[in-house]
């Protein structure tokens, strides 16, 4: 198993929001992007419940598959995740190209003394979502092993935005 080089916006989450199934609003999000390793194998196509923060390969933070700063660590990025941020960046843009773009602010560790050994990727998702509860919108390859030690810990979101749907 390995996370991969892909990043893929799940199928259930469009699925979803196309025929208002589901509670996760981009536009309306309490977003977080929870950490992974290596030994999960993300796939794009999975039903929405699987694509969730706790289930499916997306287990909560009793496996050894999230990241997180531990008990023993500074708190810099727990094992839910860390919200993302707007402050410069808007969460849904359209442009005249036909691209819708979800995007936010770099995400930071909340210490500059976290340790994160072996991430691989994240998982985007819904904190608040209530129909399918903490639905994931995508996951994010991060190409190959990052890790910080005693340091700030920081997701740089492409310039496409977190994912980008083109019409």
């Amino acid at each position: 198993m390995a996370f991969g080089a892909s990043s893929k916006i799940f199928s259930s989450f469009v699925h979803d929001s196309v025929n208002k199934t589901g509670t996760a609003t981009l536009s309306s999000a309490t977003a977080k992007a929870a950490l992974y390793n290596d030994s999960i194998t993300p796939n794009q196509v999975v039903t929405s419940a699987n694509a969730s923060f706790g289930a499916g390969v997306w287990t909560n933070g009793s496996s050894p598959n999230v990241q997180d700063t531990g008990t023993g660590a500074p708190a810099g990025w727990p094992w839910v995740g860390r919200p993302l941020a707007w402050g410069s960046a808007t969460k849904l843009t359209t442009y005249a190209d036909a691209t819708l773009k979800y995007d936010s602010d770099d995400t930071v560790s909340a210490s500059a003394t976290t340790t994160l050994l072996t991430v691989f990727g994240c998982l985007v998702y819904d904190d608040a979502s209530t129909t399918t509860v903490d639905q994931g919108f995508c996951y994010i390859s991060f190409n190959g092993t990052q890790s910080v030690t005693l340091g700030t810990f920081t997701i740089v979101w492409s310039g496409s935005g977190i994912m980008s749907i083109a019409m």
